[in-house]
């Protein structure tokens, strides 16, 4: 998820999201991202941009620890347009 323009200073907007492996969680990220949004479409575009990044890095990660990852990950969001894009 984002919070649009939540630094009232400089505008950006914050991404923050979860991340489990089956029901345990192992990645909690909070970050300010690096370009000012003047839309709630575009900071919730980038947010999803680095929840699949970070997805594929932990799925990565577990391939590399000799895990096999078959199934798909799911990722959630609460804006559509940006979930159907």
């Amino acid at each position: 998820d984002s919070d649009h323009a939540h630094d009232h200073q400089t505008h950006r907007s914050i991404t923050g999201l979860y991340l489990f492996v089956g029901q345990t969680p192992v990645l909690a990220m909070s970050k300010r991202q690096g370009a000012i949004e003047t839309s709630m479409y575009g900071a919730e575009f980038n947010a999803m941009k680095t929840a699949v990044e970070e997805t594929m890095s932990i799925r990565y990660m577990l391939r590399c620890l000799g895990m096999k990852v078959t199934v798909p990950s799911l990722i959630f969001g609460d804006n559509k347009s940006v979930i159907m894009n």
